[in-house]
């Protein structure tokens, strides 16, 4: 199953929200897909507070995806050396 996550494949029909603008809330199932990820991990971290944002609504737990975005991009490094000193290493 193929996840496509372009913004005008995912803003919705009738909407007024402009699909340059439009912010698409996943899943944690479709987060883990979206990240390559396991569900299992993001609930982890989640709980310990290592994960990307996230937004509760009522039961329900959702996250933007440009919050996803911008975790994994903070973990983007150009060598192992500098992923070292991030990490203290």
């Amino acid at each position: 199953m193929t996840l496509n996550t372009s913004t005008s494949a995912l803003a919705p029909r009738n909407s007024h929200i402009p699909a340059a603008t439009y912010d698409p809330s996943l899943s944690v199932a479709d987060a883990a897909r979206y990240l390559n990820l396991s569900v299992s991990f993001l609930n982890k971290a989640r709980s310990f507070g290592t994960g990307p944002r996230f937004c509760k609504l009522q039961r329900r737990v959702v996250y933007r995806q440009s919050d996803l975005d911008a975790w994994r991009d903070q973990r983007a490094f150009a060598s192992t050396s500098q992923y070292a000193q991030r990490d203290g290493g």
